[in-house]
């Protein structure tokens, strides 16, 4: 009987101190409340931008990739109406990212690789990441190469959304 007092009292203390740290403000079991980028996670989740990996994680060293990323920068401009339908082999229609990519090479935020290629699945660069945001902000970028592909974390993609979007979406989320 001691024994099912003592598991009990740990569960109980547990269970309040998954409550607390989700109260300061974390969403997620992997994101520290002091990480430098638990902000711009919190902030792209209160804006329905970005969501989890599943299992209460976000999954901050993680990859994002590039039909992610269009359907999230999609989502930031409202869901505008689609004009066209892309002509990318590996696009398919019908899918949770067509619109979003659509709607990223119809207005000339994400490009194609070449070869009607879009390459949905691909990890977005850091330097696509920058390139991508300037197209975004309404400027002509020089494509500079990509000569390290590096891909940028999710969370470095949450600090790069809440930078260049916040001053866009300065109305409270209801």
């Amino acid at each position: 009987m001691k024994s099912i007092r003592t598991l009990f009292a740990l569960l109980s203390c547990a269970a309040l101190l998954c409550t607390a740290s989700l109260a300061a403000g974390n969403t997620f079991l992997d994101v520290p409340n002091g990480a430098a980028y638990a902000k711009a996670v919190d902030w792209c989740v209160a804006h329905k931008l970005m969501n989890g990996v599943g299992g209460g994680r976000f999954d901050p060293n993680g990859t994002l990739d590039r039909r992610t990323l269009a359907t999230v920068l999609y989502r930031a401009a409202g869901e505008p109406a689609i004009t066209t339908t892309p002509d990318c082999t590996d696009v398919r229609a019908g899918q949770w990212y067509s619109e979003g990519v659509a709607w990223a090479l119809e207005k000339g935020i994400l490009q194609g690789y070449g070869g009607n290629r879009f390459g949905p699945e691909d990890a977005v660069t850091k330097v696509q990441l920058a390139v991508i945001f300037q197209r975004y902000d309404g400027e002509e970028p020089v494509w500079p190469g990509d000569p390290t592909g590096a891909a940028a974390t999710r969370s470095e993609v949450a600090e790069a959304l809440m930078a260049h979007l916040v001053h866009r979406l300065a109305e409270p989320v209801v």
